[in-house]
């Protein structure tokens, strides 16, 4: 307690001080001036731009919009100082388009006539000076939607010792597209933007737009693609060497029968048989050689980088 009356006395005296005084008036003569400021920049008009949203209401379950309005429409306004105070304290300014008001005709349509009045009483009855864009025209369709399936483009390359297994997968293998009319014939799928990756080494989930015919709208308008990307490791096996066209009545014998071969697989398939085949034709057999050019007859596309330890065999024939 005695150390707060001191400093209560301390405050007193420099108060009752001729500098205490002066600076008292000092304090009452800046904030009358703040005062006085706001009451003249309150009584002033001001022309303010800004950024309006756009929200279409009511509208039934049954109609689909074929296009989106724009996000926002830039104002030019003349506002009275009120009207700025609480523009400023709000957030951003939204306008609601009713349905039901504007629909005609297949579409939602605006005029700048009607697009002023609707951000007039938004913005509480300011002056609009321009509307940018100056007229809404939105296309809607009462029509179900038509199945189409879903066309990936895409240009992916996987890293070095990568590589992408089978085709991508979209989360969905067909999207709705609404429109007022049935769409021309040569249009039989929904492409998606085109995907660009390069030098993948792990599974890749990408979320891609999809590009939908002019004039439609399709649901979703956007979808998963997953790119299943493995790494390649080295495999050696051992592969019986076939026999094809052998005449009737012979037996053909390789040396070596089997040849081992070496090549890349994807990690998660290491485990699993590869369906390679190696062969020697007959009807390559030729008098001046004991030697027959070995094939790769078959060759799964999981399989990559094949080597052979030879390029020929040796052969004899011998009667059954």
């Amino acid at each position: 307690m005695p150390l707060l009356h001191g400093i209560k006395a301390k405050i007193m005296a420099a108060l009752t001080s001729k500098r205490g005084h002066n600076l008292l008036l000092f304090a009452v003569f800046l904030v009358l001036s703040f005062i006085l400021w706001l009451v003249l920049a309150i009584s002033e008009d001001a022309i303010v731009d800004m950024q309006v949203g756009v929200r279409i209401d009511n509208v039934p379950d049954s109609v689909t919009l074929l296009a989106n309005p724009p996000a926002s429409i830039a104002v030019s306004a003349r506002l009275h100082g009120s009207q700025r105070i609480k523009i400023g304290l709000s957030d951003r300014q939204t306008i609601s388009i009713n349905y039901n008001a504007f629909h005609r005709r297949n579409a939602i349509q605006l005029s700048l006539s009607d697009l002023k009045n609707i951000i007039r009483s938004s913005v509480a009855g300011a002056e609009i000076i321009s509307v940018n864009p100056d007229s809404i025209s939105i296309p809607t369709t009462s029509s179900p939607g038509v199945p189409y399936p879903v066309v990936i483009d895409y240009r992916v390359t996987p890293a070095p010792q990568f590589t992408i297994i089978g085709s991508p997968k979209p989360s969905v293998d067909s999207v709705l597209v609404y429109s007022l009319q049935p769409l021309p014939a040569e249009i039989i799928a929904v492409a998606t933007s085109q995907i660009k990756l390069s030098n993948l080494r792990q599974p890749t989930i990408v979320r891609v737009p999809l590009c939908p015919p002019a004039g439609t709208r399709v649901y979703p308008d956007s979808i998963d693609v997953t790119f299943d990307v493995q790494s390649l490791i080295l495999k050696n096996r051992k592969i019986h060497v076939e026999t094809i066209n052998t005449p009737p009545g012979f037996k053909l014998i390789t040396f070596p029968s089997q040849v081992e071969v070496t090549y890349m697989i994807p990690a998660n398939q290491y485990s699993a048989e590869q369906n390679i085949r190696l062969a020697v034709d007959c009807a390559e057999i030729n008098q001046t050689s004991r030697f027959l050019p070995l094939k790769i007859v078959n060759m799964p596309t999981s399989v990559y980088n094949i080597q052979l330890p030879v390029d020929s065999v040796e052969f004899i024939i011998e009667r059954l």
